[in-house]
């Protein structure tokens, strides 16, 4: 692993300018292209923070924000295992479908729908595993053919639509580059950041989750043998950090800068 970026400042200023990227490619499926997204789809730890920055760009686009869902989709079977080649280390989370049914309860009709990820590989098993549940809970709600959209960084994306019916449209914001991964997530400038590492370890809170910390989003755990998302992080910060509050608008207000320096709005 090329840990000599984690050790300078560079892993923040690619996190920074990745966002960029992102954030003008969303701008251009949405006012370019003129999309009109019925359904913001997130999994996991990475997903909550991505689908996070999308409802941020709409706001300041001054446009009203699409119904968003997060999944906390579980990869693999074994906790310890970090990538695997064979569909059989893989989770069944057919698990989470009461979850998605429920949080689509009120969901009319789907026709576009956007995938956010910080990072999508050439399986690309969390967009099809969210893409299968959606489908499924929504059932006759779904208008085919149906359109969606993957935003995310590129790690030799090759994956296809189980369904004919459904168009997958892949919008790469960043090449991936190998041995570097969650590139957008190392996006908190580092004066945050050490307030929050002080009290809190790596081991506790990846850079995900210190990511999602700020953004007031919960994390994803296994639980009772399934993906949930909890916010006991959040109320350990509140508990050890004294001023996690005013770090938490610090970050809001900066990354609304990022996006108004990305999109001259």
């Amino acid at each position: 692993m090329n840990k000599s970026i984690f050790e300078t400042d560079e892993i923040r200023k690619l996190a920074v300018k990745n966002f960029g990227k992102f954030a003008k490619v969303i701008k251009q499926l949405i006012i370019d292209k003129n999309i009109k997204f019925d359904l913001i789809v997130g999994g996991g730890d990475s997903g909550l923070g991505m689908v996070k920055f999308v409802e941020l760009i709409y706001q300041e686009l001054g446009l009203p924000v699409p119904k968003a869902i997060t999944i906390p989709i579980v990869r693999f079977k074994d906790p310890k295992v970090y990538w695997a080649g064979s569909d059989e280390f893989y989770f069944d989370n057919s698990v989470l479908l009461p979850y998605v049914k429920d949080q689509l309860e009120n969901v009319q009709k789907i026709e576009n729908i956007l995938f956010v990820d910080d990072e999508i590989s050439i399986k690309g098993s969390t967009f099809l595993t969210c893409l299968k549940l959606i489908t499924e809970a929504l059932g006759q709600e779904v208008i085919y053919p149906l359109n969606c959209y993957i935003v995310s960084e590129d790690f030799e994306y090759k994956a296809k639509s189980f369904d004919p019916n459904i168009k997958i449209n892949f919008y790469p914001f960043s090449k991936g580059t190998a041995d570097i991964y969650s590139v957008i997530s190392y996006i908190i400038p580092w004066e945050i950041e050490k307030q929050i590492q002080e009290k809190l370890s790596e081991e506790q809170l990846n850079s995900k989750r210190r990511l999602n910390l700020l953004l007031g989003l919960p994390a994803k755990e296994r639980i009772n043998d399934k993906g949930e998302f909890v916010y006991k992080y959040r109320d350990l910060a509140n508990k050890k950090i004294e001023n996690f509050k005013e770090l938490q608008g610090q970050f809001l207000a900066y990354l609304k800068q990022l996006i108004r320096d990305n999109l001259k709005v």
